[in-house]
């Protein structure tokens, strides 16, 4: 989108298949009157990517696409292995998100509903890392990344997540 008075917040997150690294750039036009007006502002602004952020960024521009299609193309077999895993054993019904964004949201059984302690016993008992729910404001449900891994870690994590969940107490 341009105009004299549109600003353009990027983030390398999607763009640049960057997730998690925390860094993004604003775009606006030279010749209108956003830039001084945006130059008295961007030292209010409370975050400062790490320089191995900025460094990562940097190359990922100078490389361009063809390095963006080659880091993200595992995704999508990624989602499908990790979202199979949270349907056959939370059941299809219990698994939201997938469509935009790199994480997908899972409701914990009802068994099983303190989404911090079954965070706590995944990562401690299987050896996988998850977000809770309440974290994201989904209390009773879990947050699982299917970003930033190679696929054999993916199916090795797959498979711990599946182990693990199958393990929760499916009644009282």
């Amino acid at each position: 989108v341009e105009g004299p008075n549109v600003v353009n917040l990027f983030s390398f997150s999607k763009s640049f298949g960057m997730m998690g690294w925390r860094i993004g750039y604003i775009a606006y036009p030279d010749d209108g009157p956003l830039g001084a007006e945006l130059f008295k502002v961007q030292d209010t602004v409370p975050i400062c990517p790490p320089i191995i952020s900025q460094k990562a960024a940097l190359g990922a521009m100078t490389e361009g696409r063809a390095w963006v299609k080659a880091n993200v193309a595992g995704l999508t077999e990624s989602k499908a292995l990790i979202r199979g895993v949270l349907e056959d054993t939370l059941g299809k019904d219990q698994v939201l998100g997938g469509s935009g964004a790199i994480y997908l949201m899972a409701k914990l059984p009802p068994t099983s509903q303190d989404d911090v302690t079954v965070v706590e016993y995944l990562a401690k008992q299987h050896k996988v890392c998850v977000i809770p729910g309440s974290a994201c404001g989904l209390p009773g449900f879990i947050r699982v990344c299917y970003s930033n891994l190679a696929p054999e870690a993916c199916q090795e994590a797959a498979g711990r997540l599946r182990r693990g969940l199958s393990s929760l107490p499916a009644t009282g």
